[in-house]
C-alpha cells in the first residue's frame, strides 16, 4: 500500500508550527495515506503544545510526535524521523 510521509523537524517553531502542519494537510491526496512525523528537538518553547492540538483537531490524518533525546539540529531531526 502506498503512504506519504512528512518528516518535519522541529525546534522552537511554535510560532510557525500550525501553519506548517496546515499547508502539508492542504496538499494530501484522498487516495493515499499520509503521515506526518514531527521530530522535536529539544523545543523549549509551546511547540509540543501545537503539535498536540494539532493533532487532536485533525484526527484523519496520522501524527506522530518523536522527541530527540539530544539537540541534533535540522539534519540530525530528519534523520531521527526517517
Amino acid at each position: 500500500m502506498e503512504m506519504v510521509s512528512v518528516v518535519i523537524p522541529v525546534h522552537n517553531a511554535e510560532a510557525f508550527l500550525a501553519e506548517t502542519l496546515d499547508s502539508v494537510y492542504a496538499q494530501r491526496d484522498s487516495g493515499i495515506p499520509l503521515e506526518i512525523v514531527a521530530v522535536d528537538d529539544r523545543s523549549t518553547d509551546g511547540s509540543r503544545r501545537v503539535l498536540e492540538e494539532w493533532a487532536e483537531n485533525h484526527g484523519d490524518i496520522s501524527l506522530r510526535i518523536i522527541d530527540n533525546e539530544n539537540a541534533a539540529g535540522p539534519a540530525g531531526a530528519r534523520n531521527t524521523g526517517i
